[in-house]
């Protein structure tokens, strides 16, 4: 589910994905994971769109799309933040260099 999700990311949200932290938002997996209540940053999805507030997200892409976000949220509490934040990190690079593939193999085959 995740990575259908983060295939439909636009290249700048991807670039945010890449550089800026994110972790979990919800007040349930934040005491489950030991982190502060207060979220300092956004979840997977509210650093992709660049919003703040949760509301803005399924108002953006919809309750469907952002069941992506209560998965990570899960998958964080099973594997721990910091490795869902490196295999998402690496799904979207492996992405790009699919993305970037196709189009050198359509210009050789055109």
């Amino acid at each position: 589910m995740i990575g259908l999700y983060l295939a439909t990311l636009t290249p700048k949200e991807e670039n945010r994905v890449l550089t800026k932290h994110f972790e979990p938002n919800q007040t349930e997996q934040r005491l489950r994971l030991g982190l502060p209540i207060d979220a300092t940053c956004g979840c997977l999805q509210m650093t992709a769109l660049g919003v703040e507030y949760w509301s803005l997200v399924e108002e953006k892409i919809g309750y469907m799309r952002a069941k992506a976000g209560y998965r990570y949220e899960f998958l964080c509490e099973r594997f721990g933040i910091a490795r869902m934040n490196r295999v998402i990190r690496e799904r979207i690079l492996a992405n790009q260099a699919r993305r970037a593939l196709a189009s050198v193999r359509e210009a050789v085959t055109a």
